[in-house]
Order: C-alpha cells, then sequence, then structure tokens
C-alpha cells in the first residue's frame, strides 16, 4: 500500500473511531446534566474540564511521537533502533512527574473551583492524568508507525469504557469522587487491553528521529501548545466557574452543558485528528496548505448549519429533551456553536504550522489564543455575554498568528535562492 492510501484509509479509520468513541462521549455528556442536576453537574462538569485541561496539554507529546516515530525493517544487517527505548523510559518518567505536579500545585488552582471539596478529587486526578501521559506516547508511536486499526481500536475502547463506567456509577450514587474514578480509570484500562494484539506490530519496529534531548525539548513546545489548546477547549468551564461567583452557579451549569453539547459534533472530531493530520501535512507537503484550506471550509459550513437550527429551535429542544434548568435561547446557542468554527479551523492551522516543524509558530498561536480567551472571561460583562466573546475571541486571535506566520514563512521560501 502506497503513502497515499495509507494515510487516506488512516483518514477513514479515524473518522470511524472517532464517532464511535467521541459519540459515546457525547451520550456521557447529554445524560449527565439530567442524571446530576443542576448545581452537581457543575461541579462534576468543572472536575472535568480541569482533567481534560492537563490532558490536552498531555496530547502535545503525543504530537511530537507522532512526527518523530517512523517504521524500520529489521535485518540482519540493520542495528536495532537507537532511540526506541527512550520512548518507553520516557512515558514513566514524564507521567510520575505530572501526576506528582499535579498533587503539588491542586491547592493553587483546584481549590478555588471546586471549593472545600477540591482535595477529594486530586487522586482521581493524579491518577488520571499519569495514565494519560502513557497512552500519548503509546499512540504517538501508533501513528508515526500508521497503524489505523490499532489507534481506532484504542479510541474507541476509550470511549466505550468510559462511557459504560460513568453512567454505570451515576445510576447507582451520587458520589462525585467515586464518578470521577469512573471517568479516569479507562485512560489506563485501554492501552492495557489493546497492547497485547499491538505488542508484534510495535516492539523493534519503529525509531524516532530524534535524540532523546532533542526530542524532550520539541516536547516540551508542543505540550506548551496543546495546553493552550486545552485552555481553549476543555479548560473553558474550569475558568468560566473560577471567574463567576457561586451565586450564578445554575446558570453557570447551563451555559457549561449548552458549550459541551453544542460545539462536541465539530470540536472532538477536529481534536481527535491532530495526530492524523500531522502525518498527513507531512507525507503531503506540496498539497498540505490546499487541504487546509477545504478542511476549515467544510467546518466552517457545519458550524453555520448547525447555528442556524440552534437559532431557530435550540432553546425549545433544551427545554423539551433536558429540562427547564439548561435551557437558554437560541441565539446564545447559536453563538457558542459558532465559535466551533473559528477553534475547528486553529484546529487546523496548528498541524499544518507543526508539519513544517514550526514549533514556535505553533505555541504562539495557541498561547495567544488561550491568553486573549482567559482576558475575555475576566471582563465586566454579563455570564452570557462573557462567554460568548471569550469562544470567539481565542481562537480568532490564534489564527491571526498562525496564518501571520505561514504567510511570512511562504515568502521567505520564496525569496530564497
Amino acid at each position: 500500500m502506497s503513502e497515499g492510501q495509507g494515510t487516506r484509509s488512516g483518514a477513514s479509520w479515524v473518522l470511524f473511531a472517532t464517532a464511535i468513541g467521541g459519540g459515546a462521549g457525547y451520550v456521557l455528556s447529554a445524560l449527565a446534566g439530567p442524571l446530576l442536576g443542576g448545581v452537581a453537574y457543575a461541579s462534576f462538569a468543572i472536575f472535568w474540564s480541569a482533567l481534560y485541561l492537563i490532558v490536552s496539554a498531555a496530547s502535545g507529546i503525543q504530537q511530537e511521537v507522532s512526527r518523530s516515530a517512523h517504521p524500520v525493517e529489521l535485518d540482519a544487517a540493520t542495528p536495532v533502533p537507537r532511540n526506541r527505548s527512550y520512548a518507553r523510559r520516557f512515558a514513566l518518567v514524564a507521567a510520575a512527574t505530572v501526576g506528582v505536579a499535579v498533587i503539588l500545585t491542586s491547592p493553587l488552582w483546584l481549590s478555588r473551583a471546586l471549593g472545600p471539596e477540591w482535595v477529594s478529587f486530586v487522586w482521581p486526578l493524579a491518577f488520571g492524568v499519569a495514565s494519560y501521559v502513557i497512552v500519548t506516547v503509546y499512540a504517538g508511536v501508533l501513528y508515526g508507525l500508521r497503524l489505523w486499526r490499532p489507534i481506532a481500536g484504542l479510541i474507541i475502547m476509550d470511549g466505550i469504557l468510559r462511557l459504560v463506567l460513568v453512567i454505570g456509577t451515576m445510576l447507582v450514587t451520587d458520589d462525585l469522587v467515586l464518578i470521577a474514578w469512573a471517568v479516569v480509570i479507562p485512560f489506563l484500562a485501554a492501552p492495557l487491553l489493546s497492547w497485547p494484539f499491538t505488542r508484534s506490530s510495535v516492539v523493534a519496529r519503529y525509531d524516532l528521529d530524534a535524540a532523546p534531548r532533542r526530542l524532550a525539548a520539541n516536547s516540551a513546545k508542543t505540550v506548551v501548545g496543546a495546553a493552550a489548546t486545552g485552555v481553549l477547549v476543555s479548560g473553558f468551564p474550569l475558568i468560566l466557574g473560577a471567574t463567576t461567583s457561586g451565586a450564578q452557579a445554575a446558570e453557570l451549569a447551563a451555559i457549561v452543558f449548552a458549550v459541551t453539547l453544542t460545539r462536541a459534533p465539530i470540536v472532538v472530531v477536529v481534536i481527535a485528528l491532530q495526530s492524523y493530520l500531522i502525518v498527513r501535512f507531512k507525507t503531503h507537503r506540496d498539497a498540505a496548505g490546499r487541504d487546509a484550506a477545504r478542511l476549515i471550509l467544510v467546518i466552517a459550513a457545519a458550524a453555520a448549519v448547525i447555528s442556524l437550527v440552534l437559532l431557530a429551535w435550540g432553546e425549545s429542544v433544551f427545554r423539551l429533551v433536558f429540562g427547564e434548568e439548561f435551557a437558554l435561547n437560541g441565539a446564545l446557542l447559536a453563538g457558542i456553536v459558532g465559535s466551533a468554527a473559528a477553534i475547528g479551523a486553529l484546529c487546523v492551522t496548528g498541524p499544518l504550522v507543526l508539519s513544517r516543524s514550526r514549533h514556535a509558530l505553533f505555541t504562539a498561536g495557541w498561547v495567544v489564543a488561550a491568553v486573549v480567551m482567559v482576558v475575555a472571561l475576566m471582563l465586566p460583562l454579563p455570564l452570557e455575554v462573557r462567554a460568548v466573546v471569550g469562544l470567539w475571541a481565542g481562537p480568532c486571535a490564534g489564527l491571526v498568528v498562525h496564518l501571520s506566520g505561514l504567510r511570512a514563512h511562504g515568502r521567505r521560501a520564496v525569496m530564497t535562492p
């Protein structure tokens, strides 16, 4: 199979897996609100936000390992890949480091968002993020080897396991700490279950194109960028909750629920394609710009259609399906889901930039976007207005940085003999 066919097949497998795994997450999000109720859901959503904020940062490791890993064919004349064992050691050391860092720093940020009960949530949070670091290195190697079926299996198992465990736990208890453990267990369970089926295709089958120090340095840059991605996507409820008074808990829960539910059909898919897009843009460098532009147009069209539907019928549907406490007016829902186009576009320009090894530009775009969003959420405006302004302003600012940097780089390339 040629590389072109391989990457096209990869898109199909990743999209198929995202439809199932992401669909499971979407069902979980839709059921969590009604099962827990408004105030309890706000706490659950803030824990989820904190977890996936750090998980999003750790996904930067996956992006760099995906870029660096490449297959090798071993024979009598080929030495054992020199850097492959580093990936395993790096995964274990990084997992332990991140887990300890979460425990030590949590009093500074988690306590403000969750109040007195924050201490009980630290342990599942630390376990979850440490487990996910291991997943990122494992998945990054799978992407580098273009093992699309194992990648799809990993995505599906993670989503289905989480749906079954979390909803099952919610049906038998309202203990939010137990529910939090149900959220994080699949991070480690999914790769453990998949490893027996992928081991023979991975062990001694890959090498990394960067020495250990270089890989660590590149990973640090992509982690910063991915952390900013997490602030924009997963961290939004956490930051909105930290900048909102307790008296607005019910309104906060409704907005967070709407953001989670309405943007997911677009954002979850594009986020899931990050490593695939890096491989695709790197493999088909000449067509990468055109492919990115087409994908951005598709994302914008999808967001426009969903926005129009929500503008017309969103409030009535939310009231009917989820209850009065989660009903928001159609204009607000349309503004929320429309912002998915901006962040979706940023999730396309990011891999495009990274595929050209422009790590600093990648990081700058996401950091600017995150800073602008946080500043917008701190403005002295009504909660609904702050939410929409933050959702739009951040990713639009990041797009300006990425596109300006790509344009300047293109001009220099043309002028260079």
